[in-house]
């Protein structure tokens, strides 16, 4: 008799583009934990009838699919979870600049309480493939803590047929607490604020052979000839080709040991983005006025000059910047008001017949406990809007960041925050409930991917 270990069971997700309506798998879970399976409830007859035996008859009265899926998240893969839970997505265009880059924004549906449904089918090795259509995600809850991030979903759906798939794998950018940007502020704009830029201008000579540009603390040596000495940068005889590798060396693309030394890494506070023959644009990768004083200097005859000597003189950042957290949980409920998809007369749910309840979002963070400035939200009811931030790798030409932004509407501190720790330092643990604002709504989210918007429908 065939046998199946767990690690050969494989998952796969689509959005359907009508309700029920099952669609073939267009992405694979790398999963962590796995419970969906299909139920068949029943009624049992116990009316007395003469014997000592309890029960006489028994009927199905439901059969629909039911679990949960736990995931390390990805910009692959989350935007398909976002779209089925959220309901509304507002758009998938072009990140500018960028032709093969994407950026997917998801809303709550309000408008009425209908679903979006997908569709999931479920390879259990050579033994069967099952496919639940007509599903909705009834719960979604985020956690970033130690280890990677993990996703964890509650499903419902229609019994399964059968089907097949033919599961395919991409190596994904993963994520843990280290790439996590938390900002606070009085609205979701003011939380997240801006990025500080600047310029570097060339006056179109080639820099000098020991030229260097300086960024922060990693200084880039302009060369004839590279020695094999990390952020040396080639200059490759004109000013506008020393640029164009300045730029693969600030983001660590281009080709080490050609572009620039072996041993150069991506510089940890800015992206370089637009170049040009006689100019350089870098960008601050957190936003906020901490990146304004991030230097920007050169030495020797470099021919290149900064708008100033910190990128505050060039486009300063805006906002506080982020706010350094322990850890994150987000707990998210549709709260599906099942038996309403079993309609008269019918024992399987009617497709497109889950409808959403009341939505609630609730959650939890964590951060030392340095001063007051947290307690005093909780004692006072100061609502701030939350917006999280994960940053991935480096893709398209500009380049951009995989990124994944989720910005939370008002929250309320519901539970005294103080924890005190007798053999390590105090934290304060917010716990909160997100309150509905008129302007930044409960939850939006962008996901930005090489994913064209046809995937998400």
């Amino acid at each position: 008799m065939a046998k199946i270990s767990g690690r050969q069971t494989e998952v796969g997700i689509a959005v359907e583009t009508t309700a029920g309506t099952p669609v073939a798998a267009q992405d694979f879970f790398k999963w962590e934990s796995l419970s969906l399976v299909s139920m068949s409830d029943k009624v049992l007859l116990n009316s007395a009838r003469g014997i000592r035996n309890k029960t006489s008859n028994s009927m199905v009265i439901k059969q629909y699919g039911k679990g949960s899926i736990e995931f390390v998240p990805t910009v692959d893969m989350l935007p398909y979870v976002l779209d089925l839970f959220m309901g509304t997505k507002t758009s998938s265009a072009a990140h500018s600049g960028e032709s093969t880059v994407y950026d997917h924004t998801f809303a709550i549906q309000n408008a009425n309480a209908s679903m979006r449904t997908g569709t999931l089918t479920i390879k259990q090795g050579g033994i069967q493939t099952e496919r639940y259509a007509n599903c909705v995600i009834d719960s979604l809850d985020l956690t970033i803590d130690k280890d990677f991030a993990k996703c964890k979903i509650g499903i419902l759906g229609n019994f399964p047929d059968t089907s097949s798939i033919s599961p395919s794998y991409t190596q994904d950018t993963l994520f843990t607490k280290n790439q996590m940007l938390a900002y606070f502020g009085a609205s979701v704009s003011a939380a997240l604020g801006t990025p500080a830029g600047t310029t570097l201008t060339s006056d179109t000579t080639a820099p000098a052979d020991g030229a260097t540009i300086v960024i922060g603390n990693v200084t880039y040596t302009a060369k004839t000839t590279l020695t094999g000495a990390p952020y040396e940068v080639f200059i490759n005889t004109t000013a506008a080709a020393f640029l164009a590798n300045l730029k693969k060396a600030i983001n660590g693309t281009g080709t080490a040991g050609t572009d620039y030394g072996v041993g150069t890494v991506a510089h940890p506070q800015v992206i370089a983005t637009t170049v040009t023959s006689a100019t350089l644009l870098i960008v601050a990768i957190v936003n906020g006025t901490g990146s304004n004083t991030i230097g920007t200097t050169q030495a020797g005859t470099s021919h290149c000059t900064w708008t100033g000597t910190t990128m505050n003189a060039g486009t300063p950042g805006t906002g506080a910047g982020p706010t350094g957290l322990l850890n994150l949980t987000l707990n998210m409920a549709n709260n599906v008001l099942f038996d309403e998809a079993f309609l008269s007369g019918a024992a399987t749910p009617v497709n497109g017949g889950f409808v959403a309840g009341s939505l609630q979002i609730k959650g939890s963070y964590t951060l030392q406990f340095a001063d007051t400035t947290e307690l005093a939200k909780y004692q006072q009811n100061t609502l701030n809007a939350l917006v999280v931030v994960l940053n991935g790798a480096k893709i398209g030409v500009v380049p951009t960041l995989e990124q994944v932004v989720l910005k939370l509407g008002k929250l309320v501190l519901t539970k005294a925050p103080v924890e005190y720790q007798i053999d390590g330092l105090n934290y304060i643990k917010q716990e909160f409930e997100v309150q509905y604002d008129a302007t930044d709504k409960e939850l939006s989210a962008v996901v930005t991917n090489t994913y064209a918007g046809t995937n998400y429908l």
